[in-house]
């Protein structure tokens, strides 16, 4: 990152990561997970270990914590994926679209509920 200087790259890429992941969990659970409550979670069951973590391992747990796949999932679709991160499949879910100088939120009930989640301070 530092030598190729992809700082741009790298944050866009993880962005759109979580992006995803908390969109996923967020349809998959009717909006009771999200990456916000795997993430206190993993704060309450291993924050006081005295370890290191590799992505790997990191992923694996978050997943046990969530009962998913879904973090496995999205980094293995994200390790192979091209350097500038697709937005649109997250756009369309959220009922995003550009128009202009501005955007256009949809109105129907799955993106409301969807942009409600993915928004919510738990």
């Amino acid at each position: 990152m530092w030598r190729e200087q992809a700082f741009r790259r790298i944050h866009w890429t993880g962005a759109s990561y979580f992006l995803r992941v908390d969109m996923r969990l967020c349809e998959a659970s009717d909006g009771e997970q999200s990456v916000d409550s795997t993430l206190a979670a993993f704060g309450r069951c291993c924050r006081d270990m005295n370890r290191s973590w590799n992505a790997r391992q990191l992923i694996e747990r978050l997943d046990r914590l969530g009962g998913t796949r879904i973090w496995r999932d999205e980094h293995e679709r994200m390790i192979d994926a091209p350097a500038e991160p697709d937005l649109e499949w997250a756009m369309d879910q959220l009922g995003i679209e550009w128009r202009g100088d501005g955007i256009d939120l949809a109105g129907d009930r799955q993106s409301v509920r969807l942009r409600a989640a993915i928004a919510a301070n738990d």
